[in-house]
């Protein structure tokens, strides 16, 4: 999560959108002039006068720290302010869920299960695919990100689909100047398959997917067409 007293905006952290990549891009602009180290997936939480970084950090116990990387909209907005909350532009990325879904079963997998999986016929990943969404299995709604009791709180939803196209315009927006090269990747690699999102769908897992997401789907019009 960001947030930027000098450009007054605030971002909230969705999870396997890009949400890293972008943290990265706008991080600068909530740190002091000067204090920027440069790109970087890890990062303690810090806070100044020009702004609050929220802590990322990998592969090791993390301290407990104030500013969450997916703090939800009602946590920030009761630290920071209803003043500030009302007053920044606030912003997140929004994903396709089919897609999204895809992607958090492949991160949440064990290497061993990962590599595993990468051997065999792509009927094995989508039968296992479907296994477990229809397990019951949490699919993480990030509804608290960009939701206040059941309202949108957020003012901007950056893509995933056509990212850079989205950020150019909320550059332009905030007054900033970004190469597309800046935004990098930081959590690739993970998706050991290279078939559509589409083809991993049988037709009972697509229905949960749907049911769970519905808002998304019809907010945004996503489709697993």
């Amino acid at each position: 999560m960001l947030v930027s007293h000098r450009r007054r905006f605030i971002y909230l952290k969705t999870t396997k959108t890009a949400g890293t990549s972008v943290e990265v891009l706008f991080e600068r602009e909530c740190l002091p002039e000067g204090a920027y180290q440069g790109p970087a997936h890890d990062s303690i939480e810090c806070e100044t006068e020009a702004g609050i970084v929220g802590a990322r950090m990998r592969g090791v116990k993390r301290p407990r720290v104030q500013w969450l990387p997916h703090i939800s909209a009602t946590t920030l907005r009761d630290k920071i302010g209803q003043e500030i909350w009302d007053d920044y532009l606030k912003f997140c990325v929004i994903r396709n869920p089919f897609d999204r879904t895809v992607s958090l079963w492949w991160w949440l997998m064990a290497k061993a299960d990962r590599e595993a999986l990468a051997a065999q016929d792509f009927a094995q990943t989508r039968h296992a695919f479907s296994d477990w969404v229809m397990s019951g299995v949490d699919l993480w709604s990030d509804r608290d990100k960009y939701m206040i009791e059941g309202r949108v709180c957020m003012d901007r939803f950056l893509r995933y689909e056509h990212l850079w196209n989205d950020v150019t315009g909320l550059c332009a927006e905030l007054g900033i100047a970004r190469d597309p090269a800046e935004l990098q990747s930081y959590k690739g690699g993970v998706r050991k398959k290279d078939e559509p999102f589409q083809d991993y769908y049988e037709p009972a897992a697509a229905a949960r997917v749907a049911q769970f997401f519905d808002w998304e789907i019809e907010h945004f019009g996503y489709s697993l067409g």
